[in-house]
């Protein structure tokens, strides 16, 4: 009887750990954005804005 359940308790975390293992694989596959690209491109936007204000301003004046 107890062998009976220690064999069941050990299919039972066999499948968790599948389990586990297609969860994160899909997360390993999910695209994210880095802390670099996050900073590069908010730099960069800023550094246009900057650079596009004073042609802006002689349009307007």
């Amino acid at each position: 009887m107890a062998l009976a359940q220690h064999g069941a308790d050990l299919a039972l975390h066999g499948r968790e750990i599948k389990d586990h293992e297609t969860r994160l694989r899909v997360l390993e596959n999910t695209p994210t954005v880095s802390p670099r690209t996050l900073w590069t491109v908010v730099a960069s936007a800023a550094g246009l804005v900057l650079a596009a204000v004073p042609i802006i301003e002689r349009i307007l004046a």
